[in-house]
C-alpha cells in the first residue's frame, strides 16, 4: 500500500512539474497593424491602388529554449489585414467622384521565429525572424459610393484561401519581476504567395499583402 502512495505521489509531482514547464515561457501580445497590398498588371506596379487599411492582432506563443542566446517561438496570431481601395470616375458632365472601398480580410496564422537575445538583468533586445502561414477566415468587401451609385468591391471574393510569408520582429523584454516580464515589439510581415494565383487574373495581375505591426504584451 505504501508503494501505491508513493507510486502516485512520484507521479502527481511529475505531472505538476511538466505542466509548470508546459505553461513557462508563454506570452500573450496584442497590437496594432496597418496592411495593404501591392497590385502589379503584366509586371508592371499600379500606382495609387490603395492605401493602408487599421487594423489589430492577437498573438499566442510559446517560447523554446535552445541556448542562452537562441530560442524558438511558434505561435499563433489573429490579423485585421485589408486595404483602402482607391477609385475615381467621371460621369458625362465630367464631375470627378472619388470614393474608398474599405476591405477587411481576417487571418488566422501560424508563425515558426527563431529568436536572437542580448541579455540584460533588466531589459533584454532580441531579433527574431521565420516563414508564417496565413488562413483566411472572414472577409468583407469594401462599398465605393460613386456617382452611378454604390459600388462593391470584389476583389477579395478572388483571394486564395491562404498565403504564406515571412516575418521580421524586433522587440524589447522588460523585466517586470520575476515570473513575469514585458514585451514591446514592431514587426514587418509580407506575402510571397500571390492572393489571386487560383483567381481567373492570374494569368496577367499578381496581388500580395503586407503589413507593419506594433505589439505590446507579456511573458510568464
Amino acid at each position: 500500500m505504501k508503494n501505491i502512495i508513493r507510486f502516485t505521489v512520484l507521479m502527481l509531482l511529475f505531472s505538476l512539474i511538466n505542466k509548470a514547464q508546459i505553461l513557462n515561457n508563454i506570452s500573450f501580445k496584442v497590437g496594432y497593424v496597418s496592411s495593404n497590398v501591392s497590385h502589379s498588371i503584366d509586371g508592371s506596379d499600379v500606382d495609387n491602388f490603395s492605401d493602408c487599411r487599421s487594423g489589430f492582432l492577437i498573438n499566442l506563443s510559446k517560447e523554446f529554449t535552445l541556448s542562452d542566446i537562441i530560442s524558438l517561438a511558434p505561435s499563433v496570431q489573429f490579423n485585421q489585414k485589408g486595404f483602402n481601395e482607391n477609385w475615381k470616375q467621371t460621369n458625362m458632365s465630367g464631375i470627378v467622384k472619388e470614393g474608398t472601398a474599405n476591405t477587411r480580410l481576417d487571418y488566422l496564422s501560424i508563425l515558426l521565429c527563431a529568436k536572437v537575445k542580448y541579455k540584460n538583468p533588466i531589459l533584454t533586445p532580441y531579433l527574431s525572424a521565420g516563414p508564417r502561414l496565413d488562413f483566411l477566415i472572414n472577409k468583407d468587401n469594401g462599398i465605393i459610393d460613386l456617382t452611378s451609385g454604390s459600388i462593391q468591391s470584389v476583389w477579395a471574393d478572388n483571394f486564395s484561401k491562404w498565403s504564406y510569408g515571412f516575418c521580421i520582429i524586433a522587440g524589447i523584454e522588460y523585466c517586470l519581476t520575476k515570473d513575469l516580464n514585458i514585451i514591446f515589439e514592431v514587426s514587418y510581415s509580407p506575402d510571397i504567395s500571390d492572393l489571386l494565383r487560383e483567381s481567373n487574373f492570374a494569368d496577367y495581375m499578381k496581388m500580395r499583402n503586407g503589413s507593419f505591426d506594433i505589439g505590446i504584451g507579456a511573458i510568464i
